[in-house]
């Protein structure tokens, strides 16, 4: 039986391991609402490994620019969705269930009046999950852009990210967004899985100089982490940092 198509365009981008990626696929491709638009921006494949993964609403752009970042990626990919109601979900990051994209549709007509809508990301490294604690959900800071939408339009097509800010773009850009939008309206429900393993969640000299260039206390902050993070193992890590903002369980 052919499933429904909503109304929401999906933007992926992929660097690095195929595997991540059809993780991503896969969690589109169950859904019981399927997306208008599928959009991945991939580098470091071939035609030949994409051919499986082609569909009719599933468009695949070989991006052959070695020094592009995820961030100009973002700006590249989200011309595609123009007057789309619009969702960055990168590859490793997965919708929580079959029946994401159908829950998310029923509001679509508040994307539609120019709201953005926020829901909750849950977090995952190995077998531990992370999930934001109410307090901090309703803070503006969190604003993850794996479960943030908004209707692509004419004016917010015109914003992007700005990429000399290598770790904090995206934050940037959301608050832009919503700036430009009717009004902000956080659901605390989650939708995406995340993985942990991107350059903004594992600290490494590269992001001390980052944060250090963009903020000098987020510089200090991020040095404190890399080194927990070189005398514990990774899982205790993430636990040891978000042990304030979040709850977690194991899987």
């Amino acid at each position: 039986m052919q499933k429904k198509i909503g109304n929401i365009c999906i933007l992926t981008i992929h660097k690095g391991n195929l595997e991540y990626l059809k993780r991503t696929i896969r969690s589109v491709d169950i859904q019981s609402l399927q997306p208008i638009k599928h959009i991945i921006l991939a580098k470091g494949i071939c035609n030949y490994q994409i051919q499986s993964f082609k569909k009719e609403n599933r468009e695949f752009i070989l991006n052959k620019n070695t020094d592009t970042s995820v961030y100009d990626g973002m700006n590249i990919i989200k011309k595609y969705s123009r007057n789309r109601i619009t969702i960055y979900l990168n590859s490793g990051d997965i919708l929580l269930s079959r029946n994401t994209l159908y829950y998310i549709n029923k509001f679509n007509l508040f994307l539609n009046l120019n709201y953005v809508l926020v829901f909750t990301t849950l977090l995952r490294v190995k077998n531990i999950f992370f999930n934001i604690k109410d307090l901090f959900f309703k803070k503006e800071t969190y604003l993850p852009h794996s479960s943030f939408l908004f209707k692509n339009n004419y004016f917010n097509q015109k914003i992007d990210f700005n990429i000399r800010f290598k770790i904090t773009a995206d934050g940037i850009w959301m608050k832009k967004i919503i700036s430009r939008s009717r009004d902000l309206r956080k659901i605390f429900t989650n939708i995406v899985i995340q993985n942990l393993y991107g350059q903004s969640s594992i600290p490494s000299f590269k992001t001390c100089v980052w944060r250090w260039g963009e903020n000098p206390l987020s510089g200090i902050k991020e040095l404190l982490k890399l080194l927990i993070s070189k005398l514990v193992p990774i899982s205790f890590y993430f636990l040891i940092i978000f042990f304030r903002k979040y709850n977690f369980f194991r899987k």
